[in-house]
């Protein structure tokens, strides 16, 4: 993913920007930007559209100009304008979003997140989802505060809401083009117009490459990360078959082929420092390597990572990613009598992660993951609106169902737990424990590698009502209630791989656990099954 060093020394230079307007279709090489008579922006936070002074709630609104100026392009940059929101990234990669200080750390892409995403009212409910670039927005609404009784699923720290831009009546196009260091070269561009009397449609996409990596290898000079791929396409089609019914469709889609990011090692506990079972000359390296800029990292060598040893099997693959992520929506509003509206939106995310990663922070296999995973969610929400001159309301229903598949295999050969382990393993050897009669070279290549796996199924059902009351010009009330219902089934574990946790286990683990239980007895490959599914409800 772009670093902020790169960002910041990005040179942009815009393209010519082509316009089309009404049946004819006229060139330009500078197009002025259209100048609002009043610089008032609407937003919906409430589910309805009003000036965002009228909004009785804490929230910040930029329109889509106002974001390309900014160059906001991926999430993690709405920390540049807005104060309060903070983007971190956890060593699996997963973005950790915290508003006005309040957040949830993890390092799962199964975890959803206390400042909840939607997109054109769709919820994002977990993070990753949000990998892809930002682009073609009509404008990013800001709500802070718990947000529970407008919106499907609760949020406790606040919400972002992407509204992008959407089919005209008249036919228009653009494109932009940015070139800078850094082998830095990204596209964007979108065509909109009508299919007749009814129906209308915009295609819109954006491309970022960059194929210098700006993280460079303490060690070894030259050794780089940070090269950029990714890919993003938004078609959507607005139907109005007459003047009471709207419908509007959308599919989303974005491709991520970047290098993953490398971790810096900042220092050792006193007791990782002290112990004996370190990697020789690994405290050494990070005494003498601050890592003072961000484009100083290390990690190991891909002949170290690739290599199997014995039963640990490295993992061969390039230190990159390999997601994707597809989004459906279908959104149906219906004018009734009594001046109502009923509104159904429907909903699938399919996101796919494939990824390598390198956190040990130093030219040692510490901490190098192969992650894995899946996430299936549909939505359903169903809700009714009213409005008179007292009172603006709105009683919806919201279901989800979320099928998560989340693994990680892990290799540490260098890691200091796994030289303890193989200590003792060693020891044991011409111990009773040793009934399956490992020898010191099976002994001194275990513990290499592992793998954790985790299916998910999770469930969330809500009911929430909101009412805004007009008592006067100058005092209005805000009254709502909401019931939740998440209801998750968990089923994984750790567990061994290829064989090369068989030693440790039957012999050092099996001499841990002999005081406790008693029992002797040997665990095999076959024998090495998930865990009991539990199942985890929350409601009020």
């Amino acid at each position: 993913m772009a670093s902020s060093p790169a960002r910041r020394a990005l040179l942009a230079l815009s393209a010519s920007v082509i316009a089309l307007t009404g049946a004819g279709a006229a060139f330009a090489q500078e197009v002025a930007p259209e100048v609002a008579e009043v610089d008032t922006v609407v937003v919906t936070a409430n589910r309805r559209e009003e000036a965002v002074n009228d909004v009785p709630m804490s929230i910040q609104a930029f329109r889509g100009e106002t974001l390309e100026e900014l160059r906001v392009t991926d999430v993690k940059d709405l920390s540049a304008v807005v104060p309060s929101f903070t983007v971190s990234r956890s060593y699996q990669g997963v973005p950790t979003y915290t508003l006005r200080g309040i957040g949830f750390n993890t390092i799962n892409m199964s975890a959803t997140s206390t400042v909840g995403t939607y997109v054109d009212e769709v919820a994002y409910p977990y993070p990753i989802m949000n990998a892809g670039p930002v682009f073609d927005l009509e404008r990013v609404e800001v709500l802070k505060g718990p947000q529970g009784t407008l919106f499907g699923r609760n949020t406790t720290a606040g919400l972002i809401n992407f509204v992008t831009a959407k089919p005209s009546d008249e036919l228009a196009a653009g494109v932009n083009v940015e070139v800078g260091n850094y082998e830095t070269f990204n596209v964007d561009g979108y065509i909109s117009g009508p299919w007749g009397d009814k129906l209308s449609a915009r295609v819109a996409f954006r491309v970022e490459s960059s194929g210098e990596g700006w993280q460079e290898s303490v060690s070894r000079p030259g050794d780089k990360l940070g090269e950029v791929e990714r890919y993003a396409v938004r078609g959507s089609l607005a139907f109005r078959p007459n003047d009471s019914v709207e419908v509007d469709f959308s599919y989303n889609h974005w491709t991520s082929k970047s290098d993953s990011l490398a971790a810096q090692a900042i220092g050792f506990t006193p007791a990782t420092a002290a112990s004996p079972f370190n990697a020789p000359g690994i405290v050494a390296f990070v005494g003498a390597n601050p890592f003072r800029d961000a484009r100083d990292a290390d990690w190991a060598p891909d002949a170290r990572r690739t290599t199997d040893v014995g039963t640990g099997l490295g993992i061969d693959k390039p230190l990159e990613e390999d997601s994707s992520f597809d989004a459906y929506k279908l959104r149906a509003a219906f004018d009734l009598p009594w001046n109502l509206q009923l509104i159904s939106l429907t909903s699938y995310n399919d996101m796919k992660r494939k990824a390598a990663y390198d956190w040990s922070g130093a030219p040692y296999e510490i901490l190098i993951q192969d992650a894995d995973g899946r996430i299936q969610s549909f939505a359903q929400e169903v809700r009714l609106e009213g409005s008179n001159d007292l009172v603006n309301w709105l009683v919806g229903g919201y279901y989800a169902s979320d099928t998560i598949f989340d693994s990680n295999r892990t290799i540490l050969q260098d890691n200091a737990n796994v030289g303890t382990i193989r200590f003792f393993t060693a020891s044991l050897l011409s111990s009773p424990f040793n009934t399956g009669g490992y020898t010191a070279l099976e002994a001194s290549q275990a513990f290499r590698t592992f793998v954790d796996v985790g299916d998910i199924d999770t469930t969330t059902a809500s009911v929430f009502a909101n009412a805004d009351w007009t008592l006067s010009d100058s005092f209005k009330i805000t009254t709502g209630v909401r019931w939740t219902r998440d209801t998750q089934d968990y089923e994984g574990c750790s567990r061994d791989f290829n064989g090369n946790m068989l030693p440790n286990v039957n012999v050092t683990n099996r001499a841990l656990f002999f005081p406790v239980y008693g029992l002797l007895a040997p665990i095999s490959q076959a024998s090495a099954t998930p865990s009991t599914p539990t199942r985890r409800r929350s409601g009020w």
